[in-house]
């Protein structure tokens, strides 16, 4: 039998009010929402709630007596908040999850406080038929274990995989499940659009952000000779690349033109050619039937003689986005042209203080304030309805704040590296928003 876990204490940051808390001090009761004294209370309320309900809605559910690994289940269980993860790593029962591992722990260690199990599942461990799905739930000696469960309650899509056809099957899968009425912290529609960069600047560039875009198109050999004439610096990246894989830097010379570019594989490489139709030739072969786009570079405002950029994360609780987290990003080594996951150094954004002025810093927030403002309204509204996102901003030599990308699966690399209160924030507004949407609560009863 899987146990009805009591709720686990949480790390000491999260005892501490803040501007950002909505509901770790309050608790249901009389038919709402309530200002708790205590944590300790508002734990307790809130767990006597959740058992109660789990017990009254759970399902039946047959499991496997042919492995004996595989957990049964009980009539209280809880409401189970599914992870929805890549095949490969839950289908051969691996016990880590690489670098989303540290937060899906933390996601399974605290979700008991909000009244949820949390199942880490691929999509070739549904069964539709029976309402079941299998996957990996933390145990309380901390160790992952594979079990039986029912189909989850809320859904979180994570990570990114190599294979494209394994990234289409996870968004098949969640649309199918949300389909089903389940709710997911973000929906197949907001996924794939900001899967999709080409696609997601087009869909900027109809609206008040299109000043905060740098130059970008789809590529082609006719587009390319012409952008080269304009600009010294050319971005050539996959319309659905991620962690700079496969992303092309071109950069004008005395002699020539160097070409750095970051492969599949996140090997780093560099080429200086001396004509154009050298390098047109030599990029046609690097990219072949994929799709591309290309993108104006940007003149980068530089700290410590490296470029940076700042990567800033939105959560949603209820119908309030919160700030989670917010960090600088620079290149690693400073011959590297561009910022790539296992590369770059990540510091706290109050690191900026030391190289701006207190007029650049007031001026670079407040656009950063109108470009957020303007993501998360378009984000909230249907179809979309978002719950998370984050995004890239880089400062030039003027001054001015570029969007450069957004992700609906911010990267667990950031997530873990981030400081420690925007890692607290990061799992406190997740399992709130898990709970939000799981009740259905409206934003009168936050």
């Amino acid at each position: 039998m899987i146990p009805l876990n009591e709720p686990q204490p949480e790390e000491p940051v999260l005892l501490r009010p803040s501007s950002t808390t909505i509901w770790p001090l309050q608790s249901y009761r009389d038919g709402k929402w309530q200002v708790c004294p205590s944590r300790r209370e508002a734990l307790q309320f809130r767990w006597q709630m959740f058992a109660k309900l789990a017990s009254s809605i759970a399902k039946p559910i047959r499991s496997s007596e042919a492995d004996a690994d595989h957990a049964a289940f009980s009539d209280k269980v809880l409401p189970v908040f599914g992870i929805l993860y890549r095949n490969i790593t839950v289908n051969n029962h691996e016990t880590g999850f690489g670098y989303e591992d540290y937060h899906f722990r933390q996601l399974a260690r605290l979700s008991a406080n909000y009244g949820f199990r949390t199942v880490v599942f691929s999509p070739k461990a549904l069964d539709y038929e029976q309402q079941t799905m299998q996957g990996h739930y933390l145990t309380a000696n901390s160790e992952w274990q594979f079990g039986f469960f029912p189909l989850p309650d809320v859904i979180y899509y994570r990570g990114v995989s190599i294979y494209l056809e394994e990234n289409s099957e996870r968004i098949q899968s969640l649309q199918r499940l949300t389909g089903l009425g389940i709710p997911s912290l973000n929906n197949p529609l907001f996924t794939l659009l900001l899967d999709h960069k080409l696609n997601f600047h087009r869909f900027l560039s109809e609206t008040v952000l299109s000043s905060f875009l740098p130059e970008t198109k789809v590529y082609s050999a006719e587009t390319l000779s012409e952008m080269l004439q304009r600009h010294r610096v050319l971005f050539i990246k996959p319309t659905a690349g991620y962690e700079s894989r496969g992303l092309m830097r071109l950069k004008q010379t005395d002699t020539g033109w160097q070409i750095d570019y970051n492969d599949d594989d996140s090997v780093l490489s560099t080429r200086n050619l001396f004509s154009v139709n050298d390098l047109l030739q030599y990029v046609h072969q690097i990219i072949q039937s994929q799709d591309y786009l290309i993108q104006a570079g940007i003149a980068s405002f530089l700290c410590d003689r490296n470029i940076f950029e700042q990567r800033i994360l939105m959560q949603r609780c209820g119908n309030h986005w919160l700030q989670a987290c917010r960090v600088i990003r620079c290149s690693g080594v400073q011959d590297v042209p561009f910022i790539t996951a296992d590369r770059e150094i990540t510091a706290n954004a109050n690191a900026l203080s030391a190289v701006l002025s207190k007029k650049q810093r007031n001026s670079m927030d407040a656009q950063l304030r109108t470009a957020i403002n303007a993501l998360t309204h378009l984000f909230e509204q249907k179809p979309y309805e978002a719950s998370e996102f984050s995004c890239d901003f880089m400062l030039d030599m003027s001054g001015k704040i570029w969007l450069l990308e957004c992700n609906a699966k911010p990267s667990g690399f950031f997530i873990q590296t981030g400081d420690l209160d925007g890692r607290m924030a990061y799992l406190r507004h997740t399992l709130q928003q898990v709970a939000y949407l799981s009740e259905g609560l409206n934003d009168s009863s936050l």
